[in-house]
């Protein structure tokens, strides 16, 4: 005899997550307009000057494919949640359905 099988989705969870993704992305987003000065001047070196720079330009780099990547698991779970609202609407149908028996 074969055990039931049990379908189990934390709807809540899923949208916390998205939520979260969504906030990551905003944060993300405001990380570019934060301005970095590099004059040697200011960091005493112009060896740590040129370090900053470079790091400055890779964090953009970097920062972009994380946006991607972030947006890309913001449309499936976005996915997933329709996908999911929709299988417990027709579950609901199914069940409220006059030719059920």
């Amino acid at each position: 005899m074969t055990s039931p099988v049990h379908i189990v989705a934390d709807l809540a969870g899923l949208i916390a997550l998205r939520d979260q993704i969504q906030t990551l992305r905003r944060e993300l987003e405001d990380s570019v307009h934060v301005e970095v000065v590099t004059e040697p001047s200011l960091t005493g070196d112009a060896d740590v000057s040129h370090a900053i720079e470079r790091f400055v330009s890779g964090w953009r780099d970097g920062r972009q494919r994380i946006d991607e990547q972030l947006d890309r698991c913001h449309h499936l779970v976005d996915l997933a949640i329709e996908t999911y609202q929709q299988a417990d609407q027709a579950l609901i149908d199914a069940v409220q359905s006059p030719e059920s028996p």
